[in-house]
């Protein structure tokens, strides 16, 4: 029986894409599951991935555990996958008191924001974003979730 080719979209959102973590959880142990045995010869292969916000993170820890990479051997296994989907949702919660404190009070600016209290708009690239970035770093949040080059050294 030839191998399905199957292609997954991955919903954004925060919730929505912890419910994706979930999904594509059970998608990969299946796949590991069916390789290991096929019993009637049903098998498939991930041939795309992708998402939007939260959901191409998903996508993109999936994706990097699946893909073969000489620099981390354990990669290209559907094992691997897993283990960077954990790791991405596991880590990814705000667990520093700034980080927890930050979370807290833009989750209180949305809520204004839907009532209709105006609020003043922001430039993550302007100079207040920068003071910002310099204050939160200073405050203790992770460096691998506000620093680009931070990221790609965690």
């Amino acid at each position: 029986m030839p191998v399905k080719k199957i292609a997954i979209a991955c919903q954004g959102g925060g919730t929505h894409a912890a419910f994706t973590w979930g999904v594509l959880t059970e998608i990969l142990e299946t796949k590991k599951a069916w390789d290991a045995e096929p019993g009637d010869g049903s098998r498939f292969e991930i041939s795309a991935i992708s998402g939007t916000s939260a959901g191409a993170l998903c996508a993109l820890a999936t994706w990097y555990g699946l893909a073969p990479n000489t620099a981390d051997p354990g990669c290209g296994a559907v094992d691997k996958a897993i283990e960077r989907l954990n790791f991405l949702w596991t880590t990814f919660a705000a667990t520093t008191p700034i980080e927890a404190w930050l979370n807290m009070t833009m989750g209180k600016l949305l809520e204004m924001k839907e009532k209709g209290v105006p609020l003043p708009t922001s430039n993550p690239y302007g100079p207040a974003g920068e003071i910002a970035l310099t204050g939160l770093s200073m405050l203790g949040a992770r460096p691998e979730f506000i620093s680009f080059p931070a990221l790609l050294d965690a």
